[in-house]
């Protein structure tokens, strides 16, 4: 699941919400990595006034605000621990960022979109489909699911 989703669901004006908040009805394994965990903490951090939450959360922690998303959202951190070496250097890199790097030329995405690409392709038979608002991925998703046979897809799709 794109971080992109996930916020939309709590945020009125954002074109993706009503998608979004049917999406989350559904009885799906929603799973999520790390980095994704990340940037829910960055952008809530930003974006807290302009949101919709039960009015317990409004002045709660960031960290309580994220449990509840986690919760809300039934969404699972998954996270795959392999690493690998680049070449003869003894440098160590997780996988799904030697996956990124190996995809970034063909795929032309930012950085954090690669990984979210990388990770979810890495959970194979753990997840179906990359679910995502962003325009770039959801235009590259022919591509992508021909390197890493991965499906992308958009909310509404899955409503």
């Amino acid at each position: 699941m794109d971080t992109s989703v996930i916020i939309a669901r709590y945020k009125p004006g954002d074109p993706l919400y009503n998608d979004s908040n049917a999406l989350f009805q559904r009885e799906y394994r929603f799973v999520i990595s790390p980095l994704v965990l990340v940037e829910l903490y960055s952008v809530f951090s930003r974006i807290r006034p302009y949101i919709r939450l039960p009015k317990p959360l409004r002045g709660a922690a960031l960290s309580s605000l994220i449990r509840f998303v986690v919760d809300d959202c039934k969404l699972t951190v998954v996270y795959n621990l392999l690493v690998a070496r680049i070449g003869e250097e003894a440098c160590r890199v997780p996988l799904e960022y030697i996956y990124a790097m190996r995809l970034a030329d063909a795929l032309r995405l930012r950085a954090l979109d690669l990984l979210h690409v990388a990770q979810a392709a890495l959970l194979d038979g753990e997840v179906e489909a990359l679910v995502t608002g962003d325009e770039e991925i959801l235009e590259r998703r022919e591509r992508i699911e021909k390197l890493t046979g991965l499906s992308v897809a958009s909310p509404r799709e899955l409503i």
